[in-house]
């Protein structure tokens, strides 16, 4: 893995460009009468239930708390420390907020009931499919090229800059680097807008290797760096010979890393 380095200023600029577009979305969801139609279960025993935010719920409260002009920017700014400090938070409230509505969890938090109030489902809707997954609303080009990394911090081997390349056509393309979310969208989704989450990787360990892994267990301790923590003064390699036929590529003992 490779350190990135932390750009404040490069991250608060981009703060400041997506900040009113967020609000927004955020504000459509607080407005009374808004609901988000979900279906739920698998044909043909489907069924429809409506997701609204209570005004008196902790979500409406979540939200509420990042329409304020410098959390907002904090949530889409802030460091690596700050956005764990936010999944602490949400995690105090319950475990059930990192788990994305199905039949399963209906069954077990919401029977019976057609209106409802999930957090997975509210954050999910303004900042993935509103935000995140909508094209053009987050410059990812403009995110990669500003941290400036030429390989991938995960693997270390694979060019990630871009390439503008014609084919027979002669119509031109990109190749360019993908943005991993660090702190998975997929159980995260209230940081799916966050600077210090898009790492730039290779599509090998975007879509294979690191992948949707979390890497956050459920007490809320890491599992690995971020690239933008990573410090190698943290390990330390052993590495030695069985004798001293050194020239033979047998005569090695187990290599060992330790933290």
């Amino acid at each position: 893995m490779f350190k990135i380095s932390y750009n404040h200023v490069l991250a608060w600029q981009y703060a400041n460009d997506m900040a009113d577009k967020v609000d927004a979305e955020i504000a459509k969801v607080l407005q009374p009468g808004f609901s988000k139609a979900v279906t739920l279960g698998r044909s043909p025993n489907t069924f429809q239930v409506n997701v609204m935010v209570n005004p008196r719920g902790y979500r409406h409260w979540f939200l509420n708390e990042f329409r304020k002009h410098k959390d907002l920017r904090l949530l889409l700014s802030g460091s690596t420390d700050y956005l764990r400090s936010v999944c602490d938070m949400v995690r105090m409230d319950s475990l059930e907020n990192f788990i994305k509505l199905t039949k399963r969890k209906y069954d077990r938090c919401y029977a019976g009931q057609s209106t409802i109030d999930d957090f997975h489902t509210i954050m999910t809707h303004v900042f993935v499919e509103c935000g995140y997954e909508i094209k053009g609303f987050v410059d990812q080009e403009s995110i990669i090229n500003g941290i400036g990394l030429k390989v991938c911090p995960y693997c270390g081997q694979t060019y990630i800059g871009t390439v503008k390349y014609q084919r027979g056509s002669g119509k031109l393309h990109l190749a360019k680097a993908q943005i991993d979310h660090f702190l998975p969208k997929g159980k995260y989704p209230f940081l799916a807008l966050s600077y210090a989450n898009f790492i730039p990787s290779c599509p090998s360990c975007n879509l294979s290797h690191k992948h949707i892994e979390d890497v956050m267990d459920d007490q809320g301790r890491m599992k690995i760096m971020s690239p933008y923590d990573f410090d190698a003064t943290k390990f330390k390699f052993e590495f030695g010979l069985k004798n001293g036929g050194y020239m033979n590529d047998d005569n090695k003992k187990d290599k060992k890393m330790i933290f």
